[in-house]
């Protein structure tokens, strides 16, 4: 089809044959599972790095296990798994308790799931580099203090460990961000099958993919500045 400016920008306005007000709520969607899916896997890596430096063999193995899986196999291919098999086992768990029934999962709780499972193995070798980074007189200054651990985690590790951790969480924040269209594979309305759907109704191929491109490029352009503005209060009183 040749490409009619007038014709596009109507297709992409808010009229009743437009598509801006659901290319709009694709970008919020895909931004609300890009934010989820990066808290979960910021839990699960904190979780994984406690496991690594545990000291305890059976964590060790499970956290490895876990990072290994998880770094081997194709995200697409683990997205397409957890969100095929998650809910069936969801299910089960819940009937070992007696729930089976009452509480279901929604696409949108697996779809996070899946990004949040993966993006959580990469933080946990994240996290556990920037642990072994903090110098070793910090936790003994916490402990000569009489700070109990979970204070002097929170108070005196943690803020420096996020420190050391910031770029890696920022590049793993842009990959959960492109990430999060994958997940279009399945079905699920994001941007980007949003996109594809406008485009194989109208015909706009190059446009509306180009269109999707520029959206996803803002927002990450806008994470950009505020990841740099998050690093420059982390390096406050560093020289």
């Amino acid at each position: 089809m040749q490409f009619d400016l007038s014709t596009f920008m109507t297709l992409i306005g808010f009229g009743p044959t437009g598509w801006g007000g659901q290319l709009l709520r694709g970008a919020l969607t895909t931004i609300e599972i890009s934010i989820a899916s990066y808290v979960l896997g910021m839990a699960l890596g904190l979780v994984g790095c406690w496991a690594k430096l545990s000291g305890s063999p059976l964590a060790e193995k499970v956290a490895e296990l876990y990072t290994t899986l998880v770094r081997a196999i194709p995200a697409l291919l683990l997205i397409i798994l957890l969100y095929y098999t998650g809910t069936a086992l969801f299910d089960a768990a819940m009937g070992l308790i007696g729930l089976k029934g009452r509480i279901t999962l929604s696409g949108f709780a697996t779809v996070v799931f899946a990004l949040g499972f993966i993006k959580g193995a990469y933080m946990t070798e994240v996290f556990r580099g920037a642990m072994v980074s903090v110098p070793r007189g910090i936790h003994e200054a916490g402990r000569a203090l009489a700070l109990p651990p979970l204070t002097r985690f929170r108070l005196v590790t943690l803020p420096l460990m996020l420190r050391i951790a910031l770029p890696g969480l920022g590049n793993l924040w842009q990959s959960a961000l492109k990430d999060s269209a994958l997940v279009s594979v399945v079905g699920f309305e994001e941007l980007l099958n949003v996109g594809k759907i406008a485009a194989s109704q109208t015909k706009f191929y190059l446009s509306f993919f180009l269109l999707v491109a520029a959206m996803f490029l803002a927002i990450s352009l806008i994470s950009n500045l505020f990841i740099a503005r998050l690093e420059r209060r982390l390096n406050r009183g560093f020289a």
